[in-house]
């Protein structure tokens, strides 16, 4: 990720696979999901990053390729998973320090 200017470059997650990514109303947050391999296994997960405090934070575990979507107040954020037959959806309330 880069500034405005297109300068001082911020990497935020580094995985096999990213997606889901969404931002906040306020531009604060951002969500997304991840797989990566450790230890030959792999790991997946649903993260927000938090730019103001400058760290993820793991909000679900074993979610492949979430869709998300944010609230208007940017204090919950909704994500769906296709498991192969059907999607499977949930809310997660988010309480962001100011």
């Amino acid at each position: 990720m880069y500034d405005a200017d297109g300068k001082n470059p911020k990497v935020i997650a580094e995985g096999t696979e990213l997606g889901g990514v969404s931002w906040s109303p306020d531009q604060r947050l951002i969500a997304y999901g991840m797989k990566s391999a450790a230890s030959g296994t792999n790991v997946m997960g649903l993260y927000v990053y938090d730019l103001l405090a400058g760290k993820s934070t793991n909000i679900a575990l074993d979610v492949e390729n979430p869709q998300t979507v944010w609230s208007p107040s940017g204090k919950a954020l909704a994500y769906s998973v296709w498991d192969g037959s059907e999607f499977n959806s949930s809310v997660v309330h988010l309480a962001v320090g100011g």
